[in-house]
């Protein structure tokens, strides 16, 4: 990465359904210096590791076969997880309880995955700062 380990020891999750694609991601996540848990394929999956793992941050696609990729969201959201939404869909075109979080057309740039993942990341650990 051009910026270094931005992500030094950050644990994010990486859930995706198309394998490779997933395995990407993490290896993007491994080399910005995060550990990336996954990959996850499934929602059912994803809710399991979102209630027993310690996650400083997650890379979502939606859309996943079964559903549940609202429940996970919501899930996350209700434990101030940030989320950056990894989808092959436009924004247009996703759900409207989640047009407020970050979001990334597939295929993106590595760059751009570490960029969204640490802004997520920053803007949380502003929001917890006392004022």
């Amino acid at each position: 990465m051009a910026r270094g380990r931005r992500l030094e020891g950050k644990r994010v999750m990486v859930v995706d359904d198309n394998y490779l694609i997933a395995m990407m991601l993490c290896d993007v996540m491994q080399a910005a210096g995060a550990v990336a848990i996954g990959p996850v394929g499934t929602s059912a999956e994803a809710m399991k590791l979102a209630m027993h793992a310690k996650l400083d941050g997650v890379l979502l696609e939606l859309n996943l076969p079964g559903g549940g990729g609202m429940q996970v969201v919501e899930y996350l959201r209700s434990r101030k997880v940030p989320v950056v939404l990894v989808t092959g869909y436009d924004r247009l075109s996703l759900d409207p309880r989640v047009q407020d979080l970050p979001y990334l057309s597939k295929p993106t740039a590595a760059s751009d995955l570490v960029e969204q993942v640490a802004a997520a990341l920053d803007r949380l650990h502003e929001r917890e700062q006392p004022k």
